[in-house]
């Protein structure tokens, strides 16, 4: 168990959550979305190097991440990746980004982005 065993840093334990989040994805048939667990590894990674840097400087007692960081990390992982979406399809010209009257982004679809949709349904 992962509470029972020392690291010797912050890329030795993120390996093992990575490590045993995987082997349970080998017992999950739905687990399928390979992209989300990359963004996520990539999270789990940096916050444990920062976390464990954390507890080596003495500002933190314990470098384990609790369920809400990983919660946390998982949330971000997601952001960041439809984020990353969002910007190709921008970019793409299959949607625009814009600004409605309250601040907020909004996006929407492009003529050449309908096409696609419209070419790629027949």
């Amino acid at each position: 168990m992962l509470s029972d065993r020392s690291f010797g840093s912050g890329e030795e334990y993120a390996k093992s959550i990575i490590d045993l989040i995987n082997f349970s994805r080998l017992e999950d048939p739905e687990s399928k979305n390979e992209e989300v667990y990359e963004y996520w590894f990539e999270e789990i990674i940096e916050g444990c190097k920062t976390k464990y840097y954390k507890y080596v400087c003495g500002e933190i007692d314990d470098y384990k991440l609790n369920e809400t960081e990983m919660m946390d990390m998982y949330k971000e992982a997601a952001l960041k990746m439809t984020g990353d979406i969002l910007e190709k399809l921008v970019k793409s010209g299959d949607i625009k980004m814009g600004v409605d009257s309250k601040g907020d982004i909004v996006y929407s679809t492009t003529e050449q982005g309908r096409n696609r949709l419209k070419e790629e349904t027949e």
